[in-house]
Protein backbone atom coordinates (compact mmCIF):
# COMPACT_ATOMS: atom_id res chain seq x y z
CA UNK A 1 0.00 0.00 0.00
CA UNK A 2 3.11 2.28 0.48
CA UNK A 3 3.73 1.64 -2.69
CA UNK A 4 0.54 2.66 -4.41
CA UNK A 5 0.46 6.13 -2.21
CA UNK A 6 3.74 7.17 -2.96
CA UNK A 7 2.74 6.53 -6.82
CA UNK A 8 -0.67 8.78 -5.99
CA UNK A 9 0.88 11.23 -3.77
CA UNK A 10 4.04 11.75 -6.91
CA UNK A 11 1.45 12.42 -9.48
CA UNK A 12 -0.60 14.72 -7.27
CA UNK A 13 2.50 16.04 -6.68
CA UNK A 14 3.49 17.02 -9.72
CA UNK A 15 0.21 18.24 -11.32
CA UNK A 16 -0.42 20.36 -8.30
CA UNK A 17 -0.41 23.89 -10.28
CA UNK A 18 -3.38 22.28 -12.74
CA UNK A 19 -6.79 23.69 -11.24
CA UNK A 20 -8.86 20.88 -13.00
CA UNK A 21 -6.81 18.28 -11.35
CA UNK A 22 -9.53 15.48 -10.28
CA UNK A 23 -9.73 12.37 -8.89
CA UNK A 24 -11.28 11.15 -12.84
CA UNK A 25 -8.52 12.69 -14.33
CA UNK A 26 -6.32 11.22 -11.66
CA UNK A 27 -7.56 7.24 -12.05
CA UNK A 28 -7.76 7.76 -15.64
CA UNK A 29 -3.98 8.77 -15.72
CA UNK A 30 -2.70 5.59 -13.35
CA UNK A 31 -5.11 3.53 -14.61
CA UNK A 32 -7.01 3.02 -11.40
CA UNK A 33 -10.73 3.60 -10.08
CA UNK A 34 -11.89 6.49 -8.69
CA UNK A 35 -12.95 3.89 -5.82
CA UNK A 36 -9.07 2.77 -5.68
CA UNK A 37 -8.20 6.61 -5.11
CA UNK A 38 -10.75 7.22 -2.61
CA UNK A 39 -10.10 4.32 -0.47
CA UNK A 40 -6.47 4.60 -0.37
CA UNK A 41 -7.26 8.20 0.68
CA UNK A 42 -9.40 6.81 3.64
CA UNK A 43 -6.78 4.36 4.86
CA UNK A 44 -4.82 7.28 5.58
CA UNK A 45 -8.14 8.95 7.43
CA UNK A 46 -7.87 11.95 4.61
CA UNK A 47 -10.33 12.81 1.83
CA UNK A 48 -8.39 13.95 -1.76
CA UNK A 49 -9.67 17.75 -1.54
CA UNK A 50 -8.20 18.57 1.74
CA UNK A 51 -4.99 16.78 0.73
CA UNK A 52 -4.96 18.84 -2.00
CA UNK A 53 -5.64 21.94 -0.78
CA UNK A 54 -3.62 21.18 1.94
CA UNK A 55 -0.79 20.85 -0.46
CA UNK A 56 -1.43 24.06 -2.39
CA UNK A 57 -1.24 26.05 0.84
CA UNK A 58 2.07 25.09 2.13
CA UNK A 59 3.60 25.32 -1.76
CA UNK A 60 2.65 28.56 -1.97
CA UNK A 61 3.40 29.55 1.27
CA UNK A 62 6.71 28.69 0.26
CA UNK A 63 6.84 30.57 -2.75
CA UNK A 64 5.49 33.95 -0.93
CA UNK A 65 8.16 33.70 1.34
CA UNK A 66 10.84 32.79 -1.83
CA UNK A 67 13.28 35.08 -2.52
CA UNK A 68 13.82 33.88 -6.18
CA UNK A 69 9.95 34.07 -6.60
CA UNK A 70 9.60 38.26 -5.20
CA UNK A 71 9.06 39.32 -8.81
CA UNK A 72 5.37 36.95 -9.36
CA UNK A 73 2.30 39.00 -7.58
CA UNK A 74 0.50 36.93 -5.01
CA UNK A 75 -2.37 36.22 -7.15
CA UNK A 76 -0.01 34.99 -9.74
CA UNK A 77 1.80 32.46 -6.66
CA UNK A 78 -1.60 31.44 -6.27
CA UNK A 79 -2.48 30.92 -9.47
CA UNK A 80 0.16 28.35 -10.19
CA UNK A 81 -0.34 26.56 -7.28
CA UNK A 82 -3.98 25.04 -8.83
CA UNK A 83 -5.85 27.91 -7.37
CA UNK A 84 -8.78 29.10 -9.87
CA UNK A 85 -9.01 32.95 -8.64
CA UNK A 86 -7.13 35.06 -6.39
CA UNK A 87 -10.02 35.51 -3.78
CA UNK A 88 -10.40 31.97 -3.54
CA UNK A 89 -6.48 31.21 -2.83
CA UNK A 90 -6.90 34.51 -0.28
CA UNK A 91 -9.81 33.20 0.93
CA UNK A 92 -8.02 29.68 1.60
CA UNK A 93 -4.71 30.92 2.78
CA UNK A 94 -6.03 32.94 5.60
CA UNK A 95 -8.65 30.44 6.59
CA UNK A 96 -5.40 28.09 6.96
CA UNK A 97 -2.51 29.93 8.28
CA UNK A 98 -4.78 33.13 10.22
CA UNK A 99 -3.12 36.01 7.76
CA UNK A 100 -4.10 36.97 4.14
CA UNK A 101 -1.66 35.98 1.77
CA UNK A 102 0.33 39.48 1.41
CA UNK A 103 0.23 40.35 5.18
CA UNK A 104 2.31 36.82 5.36
CA UNK A 105 5.04 38.00 2.44
CA UNK A 106 5.29 41.00 4.41
CA UNK A 107 6.21 39.54 7.59
CA UNK A 108 8.80 36.89 5.59
CA UNK A 109 10.97 39.59 4.43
Amino acid sequence: EADRWLRLAAFIDANLGDASLSVDRIAAALKVSKRWIHRLFESRGQQYSTYLRHLRLQRARAELESDRLRHLSVTEIGLRNGFRDSSHFSRSFREHYGVPPSNHRQAAR
